[in-house]
């Protein structure tokens, strides 16, 4: 079990615990009863508690975001085109490095897809339409962008 921000969400029951993964967490820590593990196993009710913000490192990690979150998006566009990030293949790490003054600093590192919106003609209607690319009947992604053909 080495991703802490996955562990820190298994714990907190925001992330579902996969079957596979159950005996590792057990070995980790052992005094989970079997009871937590099957509750863990369930798909979570992820929920965001409205206050949060208020929390010091959440505000500094949403100001951020925030402070720079139009940059980043013009950079994610750049880089790969007209689309999004995608939570659902997401993975996130903490890391504590030192850093060029010797102190120590704190990385975190958000790793997510990457979803294409994706143009189309209508076969029927010749109008350009908008498509997700979860959404495309049969789409084909490369490292150069995304191509999709849809049916209608």
């Amino acid at each position: 079990m080495g991703n802490s921000a996955l562990q820190a969400e298994l714990l907190r029951r925001q992330a579902q615990l996969k079957a596979d993964t159950a005996p590792k967490l057990e070995a980790a820590l052992p005094e989970l009863t079997d009871e937590l593990l099957q509750e863990m196993m369930k798909p979570p009710l992820r929920s965001y508690d409205p206050h949060l913000i208020q929390e010091p490192t959440v505000y500094r990690l949403n100001e951020a975001v925030m402070h720079f979150g139009e940059s980043i998006k013009e950079i994610i566009n750049e880089e790969f085109g007209d689309g999004i990030m995608s939570a659902i293949d997401f993975y996130c790490s903490v890391d504590k490095v030192k850093g060029v003054d010797g102190k120590d600093r704190v990385v975190v590192t958000f790793d997510w897809g990457s979803i294409c919106l994706l143009q189309s003609r209508s076969k029927s209607a010749g109008k350009l339409k908008d498509f997700p690319h979860h959404e495309a009947r049969r789409s084909i992604h490369t490292a150069y962008g995304c191509y999709m053909e849809v049916t209608e």
